[in-house]
């Protein structure tokens, strides 16, 4: 069963600009395997070569420098795509439908009103939780910086610019706040009440440079397209809501289907067939949020094993010891240690 960090995920075209980024700074490349022409990377994946980057980048611009690397295969099918509009509105309207192929980690929602176009959106239930907020921040931060560097070549770079950036997320540096104000020339405030991506409404109507007019080659192109987004939209609305309900749950200490139920209005029974039509039940479901929150916590070493037993909901530490060892072979401390030596 896929949880939602696996559901959602990243084109594979920005497998180039991660290895660029690796020989600009001598660094090995985190990139594990070799990724198939339509075949995303999945977001817990994604999120861990950013942490690698973050990890052996010292500075406090990796987002940034990351987007400066990104050329056109970075976005793939939206690049092409992107090319047969006449204005940037168009351009958005592209990147709304085809989001998923390219840079599907959050659910973005846009607005326009006279005055401005807002692109927005709600944390995930981990993030809420205060889960993987370090890396979902980079994330976000190199999805626009990447944006915003195709933006301005497509639709005239000394026009094109962002008026605001918000993001409701914690922990960042000074340094950094200053870096992205600078980078992006804007007001970028983080924790803020909410995740806002202000323009300008003028900004819609800018034109593209130079469209391209062969429409057979548009027609494949967006076929393509459209095949792509089937295969990642099938199936992942009921997933996903089952995934951050058992996340929201296991910071009430509650494990059990009847809890999950009850906070999203179903019937338990409602809940065991809607998944089995996804090939999978609600204690597979458990498992794979438990597993994830388990590498994630084992990397924080404030907390105890017994502490993560307990976040995890397991009534005894030795049944949280079994089951992580079913799952990678080691021991809860094994793993940490070798994860630290890393």
């Amino acid at each position: 069963m896929k949880s939602s960090m696996v559901c959602k995920g990243v084109g594979n075209g920005l497998v180039h600009m991660v290895n660029r980024f690796c020989q600009k700074i001598n660094i090995s490349s985190p990139i594990r395997k070799q990724y198939t022409l339509n075949e995303r990377i999945p977001l817990e994946e994604w999120f861990r070569i950013l942490g690698y980057l973050n990890k052996h980048y010292h500075e406090n611009d990796l987002a940034i420098q990351l987007g400066e690397l990104s050329e056109l295969e970075s976005m793939g099918l939206i690049t092409y795509l992107s090319m047969y509009c006449k204005s940037v509105r168009e351009v958005f309207q592209i990147y709304a439908r085809y989001q998923k192929v390219w840079y599907d980690i959050v659910n973005f929602n846009r607005v326009e009103n006279k005055d401005e176009f807002v692109i927005y959106w709600n944390n995930p239930a981990y993030i809420e939780a205060g889960l993987y907020m370090k890396e979902m921040r980079i994330a976000l931060m190199v999805g626009l910086c990447v944006l915003m560097k195709y933006m301005s070549d497509l639709a005239l770079s000394a026009k094109f610019k962002v008026e605001k950036i918000e993001l409701r997320l914690a922990n960042v540096s000074l340094a950094e706040t200053k870096r992205s104000i600078e980078h992006f020339s804007c007001p970028v405030v983080f924790k803020a009440e909410s995740n806002r991506i202000c323009f300008r409404r003028e900004m819609l109507e800018l034109e593209i440079s130079t469209p391209n007019q062969d429409e057979y080659l548009r027609r494949i192109l967006t076929h393509s397209a459209d095949v792509q987004l089937e295969r990642y939209s099938h199936n992942t609305n009921f997933k996903e809501l089952i995934y951050s309900s058992i996340v929201t749950a296991l910071q009430e200490n509650r494990t059990d289907i009847q809890y999950v139920a009850e906070k999203i209005g179903l019937k338990p029974r409602v809940i065991q067939n809607r998944l089995k039509q996804y090939n999978c039940s609600y204690s597979e479901q458990l498992a794979e949020v438990r597993k994830m929150l388990a590498f994630h916590y084992l990397e924080n070493e404030d907390l105890t094993i017994g502490e993560i037993s307990i976040l995890l909901g397991y009534q005894e530490q030795a049944s949280f010891h079994h089951t992580f060892k079913l799952w990678t072979g080691k021991s809860p401390r094994r793993w940490r240690l070798e994860r630290g030596a890393a």
